[in-house]
């Protein structure tokens, strides 16, 4: 087994108690080690934490830490203190600025309505059959009043990563490229914000990505984000096509009315979620490619569908103030 996580040495510690007792482990990925104060931020392990390529596992209670609080003071957000209250005032957490932007400041004000749109929708081994559809549910999802559309996560082709197959990294293309240039034109008829978790992005020979795209109602390409946590299993065979994402988890903005309100895009990793969170989001965008397998819908559809809608990240979403939003395939 592979594990990932993204976030402080506390996240760090607890992924590596995992990886001690788990049969079969494989390696532990760690994006954070370009933060330079990162280990400073616990105490009561060897440092550097990751030793050419290892981390010695504690034998004192707990993770075998403790935390170094003056190093995580003097990292928080700016503008923040050690414990913010929520706007509840019931939960504290600490912010600390470790894998987020720092140019985007958090506010408790009440933030702006609007109505979103999320498309679910069969695909087609056809890619240009499944933009077409795509954009007939747009129209008819801004005709009934949505102002953020989200679509479903590599929407222009079944899921392609149930095999290996060198034949179809032909499905990836550029950003911007054919699908951003004909849903622009979509989203700036219909005066709509465009999501799209669809796109096998071609970034350079051999460097593909699983990527998201953010069109505002200009018809401009606003944002992008590539999936960092690549799942490499039996019929989820994503780290034979994608290379992990380097923009991080990102946090864009919405125009809405006179108001400037934070969306962004999220990921099914809730450490992934939480970092994003801390830069002041509303809404939490989950797009997918989840479906029903045929044969299995009778006797796991309802433990299926259980575990997609009640991932690890949603007890946290209550407490970071935010949103969650999305949908699966249908079939």
């Amino acid at each position: 087994m592979a594990m990932h996580f993204a976030g402080t040495p506390v996240s760090c510690m607890a992924n590596v108690h995992c990886a001690r007792a788990t049969l079969n482990f494989l390696a532990l990925e760690n994006h954070s080690l370009d933060v330079p104060w990162w280990s400073d931020m616990v105490e009561g392990v060897e440092k550097p934490i990751v030793n050419h390529g290892f981390i010695t596992v504690p034998d004192k209670p707990g993770l075998g830490i403790t935390l170094n609080e003056d190093v995580v003071k003097a990292h928080l957000l700016p503008g923040t203190s050690y414990f913010r209250p929520r706007p509840s005032g019931t939960t504290w957490i600490p912010r600390i600025g470790c894998g987020v932007r720092r140019d985007q400041s958090h506010s408790d004000a009440p933030k702006p309505k609007y109505i979103t749109g999320l498309i679910q929708m069969s695909c087609s081994p056809s890619p240009d059959e499944n933009l077409q559809k795509a954009v007939a549910l747009v129209e008819d999802a801004a005709q009934r009043g949505a102002e953020v559309i989200c679509l479903p996560e590599l929407f222009r082709s079944q899921y392609f990563c149930q095999r290996e197959d060198i034949g179809l990294f032909d499905l990836a293309e550029t950003v911007p490229g054919p699908t951003t240039e004909t849903l622009g034109k979509v989203a700036k008829s219909t005066r709509k914000w465009l999501l799209l978790r669809p796109c096998f992005e071609r970034r350079a020979a051999g460097v593909y990505h699983n990527s998201a795209v953010v069109i505002d109602a200009s018809g401009e390409v606003v944002g992008l984000y590539r999936k960092m946590h690549i799942p490499g299993r039996s019929r989820y065979y994503e780290k034979f096509y994608f290379t992990p994402g380097d923009l991080g988890f990102r946090c864009l903005q919405h125009a809405s009315g006179p108001h400037r309100d934070p969306d962004l895009l999220g990921s099914m990793v809730p450490e992934g979620a939480r970092l994003t969170a801390l830069q002041g989001p509303s809404i939490l965008f989950y797009p997918t490619a989840i479906g029903w397998h045929p044969a299995e819908k009778v006797q796991f559809g309802p433990s299926q569908r259980d575990a997609w809608a009640n991932h690890p990240a949603r007890p946290r979403h209550r407490q970071w103030g935010v949103r969650r939003c999305g949908q699966s395939r249908g079939l």
